[in-house]
C-alpha cells in the first residue's frame, strides 16, 4: 500500500518569486500556495452554527501542550493518551474521507522532548485518523545529527506501523541559522522520497536569514508546510499586515495559525475591535474599519456576503454568554470569515505566481509591501 502523499513536485517559480507546487495524493490533487484551517477554526465554525463547509485541501488538527509535563502525561497518566486520541478523532471524522488531515502539537520552542515523548507523539497520531504524521525535533537547537537520527528512525517507524500514512519532519525556524540550514540540507538528500516537510513559525523579521535559506531551496521538489503561525506580527498596529501571507516568497506552500492564548477580560461592547481579514489589502484590521459607509461589511465571502456588521452582531447575540461574550463570537465569525477569504487571496496571488509577477503583487497589497524589499 502507497503512501497518502504520492509526490510533490514545483511547477512554477522558485527562489523569492513564490512558487506553485503540485501536490498528488490518494485524496486528489491540489497546488499550492493555499491555506489549511485548523481545529481552532473549526471550533469557530461550531460556536456560531455556521453549516457551510470548508474546501480547503488540507486540514490541521492543533493541540496545545504548555508544559514539558503535558506531553509526558501521555505516556505516564492512564487515561490522557486515550483521551487525546477522541479528541482528535473528534475533528477527523468529518473530514478523513475527503481530505488530508494532519496533526500539530503546539509546544514552547523550549522545551526539550526526549526519545519517549516523540514516541508517544507519533503513536497519538498513528491510532488516530491522521494521515500526515508530525515528526516534531527534539528541540529547535538539537545537533543536526540528532535531528537526522530522529527523523530517520521515525520515518521508518510510521512506515512499518501505517504505510499509508506520509511522514512530515519538522524544522523550528527559531534557531541558529547555520544549524536551521544544515537540517534543510539533510532533507534535501532524501527529495522524492520524503514529500512534506513541516516548519514551525517563527518571526519573521528575527529570523529572515533562515527564511532565505528557505527561498533558495524552494527548487527542490517538497511540499513545505508552516504551523504555528501567527497571523500579525504587531496586534498594536492599526491595520497589522497579515504576514502568513508574505510566506510564500520563502517557498512556503501552506500555512496555518497556531492556537491563541486569548486575552483578557472584554465585554459586548467591544465587539467591534475584533479584528478582521481585509482581503483587498491583506491586512487584519478591526472589523469596525472594514465596512462601508452603510455599515456593510465589504466582504462576499460565504459567511459575509456584504451583511451589516450591526445585524450581523445582534443575530449572533444568541451564541454569546456570562464565559463568552459577544466580542468573542464575532471574534469566530471573524476566524470562519479569514478561512474564505485568505484561502481565496491565496488563490489570486497563485496566478501571480505563474505570471511571474509576485513582488508586483506584493507591492499593491498594504499588508504585504513591508515584505518585498529583499
Amino acid at each position: 500500500m502507497s503512501e497518502i502523499v504520492k509526490k510533490a513536485r514545483v511547477k512554477h517559480g522558485g527562489s523569492l518569486k513564490g512558487r506553485v507546487v503540485k501536490v498528488s495524493s490518494k485524496k486528489g490533487s491540489f497546488e499550492t500556495p493555499t491555506k489549511a484551517p485548523t481545529s481552532t477554526e473549526i471550533n469557530g465554525k461550531r460556536n456560531i452554527s455556521f453549516d457551510g463547509p470548508f474546501i480547503n485541501p488540507v486540514f490541521e488538527i492543533s493541540q496545545r501542550y504548555l508544559k514539558k509535563e503535558n506531553v509526558q502525561n501521555l505516556h505516564r497518566k492512564n487515561g490522557t493518551f486515550n483521551r487525546k486520541i477522541s479528541e482528535i478523532n473528534a475533528y477527523t471524522d468529518s473530514l478523513i474521507d475527503r481530505y488530508l488531515v494532519k496533526y500539530f502539537p503546539q509546544i514552547p520552542s523550549g522545551i526539550e522532548l526526549d526519545d519517549r515523548d516523540i514516541r508517544i507523539l507519533i503513536d497519538l497520531q498513528l491510532e488516530s485518523n491522521i494521515n500526515l504524521i508530525t515528526i516534531p525535533e527534539p528541540s529547535n537547537n538539537c545537533s543536526s545529527t540528532d535531528f537526522h537520527d530522529n527523523f530517520t528512525k521515525y520515518w521508518e517507524y510510521i512506515a512499518e506501523v501505517k504505510p499509508t500514512a506520509t511522514a512530515m519532519p519538522y524544522i523550528n525556524l527559531k534557531q541558529d541559522h547555520n544549524l536551521f540550514e544544515n537540517k534543510l540540507n539533510l532533507l534535501k538528500e532524501y527529495e522524492h522520497a520524503l514529500h512534506t516537510i513541516g516548519i514551525k513559525f517563527a518571526s519573521i523579521r528575527e529570523y529572515r536569514p533562515n527564511l532565505m535559506s528557505l527561498a533558495e531551496f524552494s527548487e527542490h521538489d517538497f511540499w513545505v508546510h508552516c504551523s504555528d503561525g501567527r497571523r500579525v506580527s504587531n496586534w498594536r498596529a492599526l491595520s497589522p499586515g497579515g504576514q502568513l501571507h508574505a510566506l510564500q516568497r520563502y517557498g512556503i506552500d501552506t500555512v496555518s495559525i497556531e492556537i491563541p492564548m486569548g486575552g483578557g477580560s472584554i465585554s459586548d461592547k467591544d465587539y467591534t475591535t475584533a479584528r478582521y481579514f481585509n482581503q483587498t489589502s491583506v491586512t487584519i484590521p478591526k472589523i469596525i474599519d472594514s465596512v462601508d459607509s452603510e455599515g456593510n461589511l465589504e466582504c462576499n465571502c460565504p459567511i459575509c456576503s456584504g451583511q451589516n456588521l450591526g445585524e450581523v452582531a445582534e443575530n449572533l447575540k444568541r451564541y454569546a454568554s456570562t464565559k463568552k461574550p459577544l466580542r468573542s463570537v464575532v471574534s469566530d465569525f471573524s476566524k470562519v470569515h479569514e478561512v474564505f477569504a485568505s484561502t481565496n487571496e491565496f488563490e489570486i496571488s497563485k496566478q501571480k505566481i505563474k505570471e511571474d509577477s509576485l513582488k508586483e503583487y506584493f507591492d499593491e497589497k498594504e499588508g504585504l509591501k513591508e515584505h518585498n524589499s529583499t
